[in-house]
């Protein structure tokens, strides 16, 4: 549709196309043609969405996701005037009008993005104008978690309101938006408890999600799912799993191939690149970590409405590992801009954290005291615990300092130091685990995998062969097989290869 209307437009046909695509069932132009759609309206008489609404409402809906403020600003003024216009129409039939004025709802749901409380009205006030109808407007593949591997991050905006937001996600927005967003609100609920470290309803709402996105092919949604389960294996010290898993994430972008537009893969890539980093920063891998994320070069990566600031999370979790505290420090104060954007709460927490850090190591303990009482203070309002526990390797001290000083409740802080005890106990023993291939092994399997025999790998590494046949048994004992070709299968699956 976008290439068509550049040529009919070109051709000075452009009302012809429109008056087409008006009448179509459903609408889909794609939302990487913003640019064409707004040289367009700027040369068509600004009262034509009079006589082609649904079509003007696409390009209101592509202006206010497009990332662009001066375009999203134009956009939330064309859905204004409609509305405006519209509700004063007492000669339409008024299956047309609340057609017209359902979908501005539904388009208003996207004004709102990342407010739970909005997005809930205007998705009943849509449902109820399109008589439990779907919108024409906005279409199942429209990426429900705005390129983001954490749902409720998106949607978190006062510290205080996690649980109120969490039920405030009731599904009704994914029924007018056919589909879009099914199984958000299951996955929301497996992050709150993940984030509260009440670990055993997670994967129970995690699995609810996965079953119910793959019903409607929403594939952020199963990237958020599986996101949340990595994380809560790496607590269990299931560090096989936890690979295991993120390969298949990956995999997802093969097996939905065919549901992808161009602009999606780059979104869904990005959204697993995020996963990936996060993953390795907490095991403390930064080698593992996507380069950009390390460097801070975000033109690499594909985001809608800038991410939302996730990847800053990531960032600033690979500049930790590297111990840079001037680096830290002056990203962190830049972080804060961020996030402010939307009101990000768990950015905002996380970067007190990486402060705490810097604080402790630049200027002494006391300074690292008073930014963790300031975190522990807003993140005790929603009794969240994980971000605490994911970087326990460098606050531990500093929480023990705290808990000495009466001035965080006692019962929540317990729960944070525990929390954080047994996250560090569990990534040191991963570390350490003896069913972790060693290094002289995991070159023992990439030289079977490439076809060589115990002789030619002695030879190789310029070890004995009978050194090579323990080093096999090794391998096969550690990844549970008995054979060299399920051994190298299941080292590719778990992304040892």
């Amino acid at each position: 549709m976008i290439e068509a209307l550049k040529y009919y437009h070109k051709a000075g046909r452009t009302e012809e196309l429109l008056s087409i695509a008006n009448t179509m069932g459903n609408i889909s132009m794609g939302y990487s043609g913003f640019e064409v759609f707004y040289n367009i309206c700027e040369e068509l008489p600004q009262d034509l969405y009079k006589k082609y609404p649904y079509v003007f409402l696409k390009f209101a809906s592509s202006f206010i996701i497009s990332g662009n403020r001066n375009l999203a600003k134009q956009g939330v003024e064309i859905v204004n005037d409609m509305k405006e216009y519209y509700e004063s129409q007492s000669q339409l039939p008024m299956s047309v009008k609340n057609r017209i004025l359902g979908e501005i709802e539904v388009i208003s749901i996207f004004v709102a993005f990342n407010d739970a409380k909005k997005i809930s009205e205007h998705a009943k006030k849509a449902y109820k104008l399109l008589e439990g109808g779907v919108s024409k407007i906005i279409l199942r593949k429209a990426e429900f978690s705005f390129g983001v591997p954490h749902c409720l991050y998106l949607y978190y905006r006062e510290p205080g309101k996690l649980k109120e937001t969490v039920n405030s996600m009731t599904g009704t927005s994914t029924l007018v938006l056919d589909g879009s967003g099914a199984g958000s609100k299951y996955i929301v609920r497996a992050e709150y408890a993940l984030e509260a470290y009440n670990l055993e309803e997670v994967e129970f709402y995690a699995k609810k999600a996965i079953y119910e996105a793959k019903t409607k092919m929403q594939i952020g949604i199963i990237l958020c799912a599986n996101f949340t389960i990595m994380r809560l294996y790496i607590i269990r010290g299931e560090i096989l799993k936890t690979i295991r898993l993120l390969s298949e994430t990956k995999d997802l972008l093969s097996v939905y191939s065919e549901e992808m537009s161009v602009q999606s893969r780059a979104v869904y890539s990005t959204i697993i690149a995020l996963c990936e980093g996060y993953i390795y920063g907490c095991l403390g891998e930064k080698d593992k970590i996507p380069r950009w994320l390390c460097t801070g070069d975000m033109s690499l990566g594909t985001f809608m409405y800038n991410g939302m600031a996730f990847q800053y999370i990531v960032y600033g979790k690979a500049v930790l590992l590297s111990q840079n505290w001037l680096e830290l420090e002056a990203l962190c104060e830049s972080f804060k801009g961020k996030f402010k954007v939307f009101h990000n709460q768990l950015g905002f927490l996380h970067n007190l954290i990486y402060a705490t850090v810097v604080k402790a190591n630049l200027y002494g303990i006391e300074e690292g005291v008073k930014v963790l009482i300031k975190s522990l203070k807003e993140a005790e309002k929603d009794k969240i615990v994980l971000p605490f526990a994911e970087n326990a390797d460098y606050i531990l001290p500093i929480l023990y300092e705290i808990k000495n000083r009466n001035e965080i409740d006692e019962i929540y802080l317990e729960h944070v130091i525990e929390a954080s005890e047994h996250y560090s106990k569990t990534i040191k023993r991963m570390k350490n685990n003896p069913s972790r291939l060693t290094k002289r092994e995991t070159e023992v399997l990439r030289l079977l995998a490439e076809g060589l025999t115990r002789a030619q790998i002695s030879s190789e590494l310029c070890i004995s062969i009978s050194a090579v046949k323990r080093y096999i048994e090794a391998i096969y004992k550690k990844l549970n097989v008995n054979n060299k070709i399920s051994a190298v299968l299941s080292a590719r699956k778990s992304n040892i290869l």
